[in-house]
């Protein structure tokens, strides 16, 4: 079935709740009506469908608008992809209430504003890719804390501050970017040491000291 562009876009920007509902239900969860039909309240038929979301991909469709605060309500959510879009304004601090998310692809639109703490709250994340937007501010220590993170790419974007040292500790850590940015101070130290760290990206911003000397796997 081929979906809407303009309703997909909708789905984002639109604070109607059953617009969302229907929508969902009738394209993605054709099995779902019966479920639904048993529960008579339109708020506990949404929380029922947010259990049933583990996968969203949505990259690439020629989407437009804002985030809706509305997606942190899909608390089962392993995969989010809505990169190579239009989507602008804030990432919602609600996304941080995907606390199942494996996969957040937030890349190439025009997000603007910080990246929320809230999104730290991810304790099994393993990628993270928020390039290619017009993102600001600091990246908070907070971001250090990804026990499972493989990849982690910021790049080409507006943020500033430095880079956090603990980001070098974390043992699962293979690819960092965040080039083109307006990053400052010292390269840290514990990236030398990162044992499974393949890549770095750091071109394009403002640091200065010396050039470390990785370890070879």
């Amino acid at each position: 079935m081929k979906i809407p562009m303009m309703s997909l876009s909708l789905f984002f920007s639109l604070t109607s709740t059953m617009f969302i509902f229907m929508f969902l239900v009738n394209l993605w969860f054709p099995g779902y009506a019966a479920a639904a039909a048993l529960v008579e309240n339109e708020t506990d038929k949404l929380s029922l469908l947010a259990q049933r979301v583990t996968n969203l991909n949505l990259s690439w469709k020629k989407l437009a608008g804002m985030l809706s605060s509305y997606v942190g309500n899909f608390s089962f959510m392993n995969l989010l992809d809505l990169s190579g879009n239009s989507f602008h304004g804030d990432i919602p601090s609600e996304f941080g209430n995907l606390r199942k998310i494996q996969n957040l692809n937030l890349s190439n639109n025009l997000l603007h504003g910080d990246i929320p703490v809230s999104l730290t709250n991810y304790s099994i994340l393993q990628y993270l890719a928020l390039e290619q937007n017009h993102l600001t501010g600091p990246v908070t220590p907070e971001f250090g804390s990804f026990s499972k993170l493989t990849k982690l790419n910021f790049g080409s974007n507006n943020l500033s501050g430095s880079v956090l040292a603990s980001l070098g500790n974390l043992t699962s850590l293979q690819e960092v970017d965040m080039s083109y940015n307006n990053l400052k101070g010292t390269i840290p130290e514990s990236f030398s040491n990162a044992s499974n760290l393949r890549s770095i990206e750091l071109i394009g911003n403002n640091f200065t000291g010396k050039v470390l000397e990785f370890r070879q796997a």
